[in-house]
């Protein structure tokens, strides 16, 4: 109830489905920013790390409509498909999107050729982090002429 309570509270939160590493990172820097954010993740390991965070939280399948409900997507600023399975990612975004035709979804795609999917299936945005990442490490090596 107690958690029930704390999700039907929250408006204009980002709502991050998954709390892996991309998850845990994207949960981290909201809560720097002082954003609100809920999380829904399937591992029951996480929970004490999301309780001592103050984050409010679901240990449950996120692709779920009824668990999105649940999570307030009605009033969320945001959702944020960081689950590790892009299969699952795909189905969290076409959910989130049926729900709410006008909400910012961001999703992750480890495999390149699910960015298109992704996009096709309603993500304003998608964000792989492999590609991310070796693009950063050129750019902190000094681009693709080598010189810093």
């Amino acid at each position: 109830r107690r958690v029930d309570k704390e999700l039907s509270a929250l408006d204009g939160h980002a709502i991050v489905c998954g709390y892996g590493r991309v998850g845990r990172a994207a949960v981290r820097r909201l809560l720097r920013e002082g954003r609100k954010v809920a999380v829904v993740d399937k591992d029951p390991r996480h929970e004490d790390e999301l309780v001592e965070l103050g984050v409010p939280h679901l240990i449950s399948e996120p692709e779920h409509e009824a668990v999105l409900r649940r999570m307030g997507i009605e009033r969320a600023q945001a959702l944020i498909c960081a689950v590790d399975s892009d299969a699952v990612n795909v189905y969290i975004t076409i959910t989130g999107r049926t729900l709410r035709p006008d909400l910012t979804i961001v999703a992750r795609a480890a495999d390149s050729e699910t960015i298109d999917i992704l996009e096709r299936a309603g993500a304003n945005a998608v964000v792989s982090p492999y590609i991310i990442s070796g693009a950063q490490m050129v750019d902190l090596a000094g681009g693709a002429s080598g010189a810093p």
